[in-house]
């Protein structure tokens, strides 16, 4: 699960083709596990739940920011910032309606470790419908 600005580059990618991924990378043990599924959007209700828990300078930012777009000038964004923070001035700063949570329904995982010469190990993890389905990749 995680949370974007509805309007940001990344949630526009989403729309147009909800998938994601995620790569966990331990350089020290030379392992990686990468995940892939599809993506939706949270509950209204959860998004704000989690929002609330957010510092509230992340609160804030969230107001000011418009995620991913153009920034001619930092004072422009730090002057959005004080005009959020005089806005919810003695209260608390609601989930902006622009804001909110995906999960990710993983189908796929691939599990790697680094060998010498290149003769990496993967493993691929598939669900089907009577569970998962693991296969041996070639490096």
């Amino acid at each position: 699960m995680f949370y974007t600005n509805y309007d940001s580059r990344k949630a526009r990618a989403l729309n147009a083709y909800p998938v994601a991924s995620a790569s966990f990378w331990w350089p020290t043990l030379m392992r990686q596990v990468r995940a892939v599924g599809a993506t939706s959007r949270i509950p209204r209700p959860r998004s704000e739940a989690y929002f609330a828990t957010r510092p509230r300078a992340s609160q804030i930012e969230a107001w000011a920011s418009h995620q991913s777009e153009p920034l001619a000038r930092r004072a422009d964004l730090l002057d959005a910032v004080r005009e959020a923070e005089v806005r919810f001035a003695g209260r608390e700063v609601p989930c902006p309606p622009n804001w909110g949570g995906y999960v990710v329904d993983v189908d796929t995982f691939e599990f790697w470790q680094g060998l010498p010469g290149r003769l990496h190990d993967r493993v691929l993890l598939l669900r089907t419908e009577d569970g998962w389905r693991g296969e041996r990749l070639q490096p």
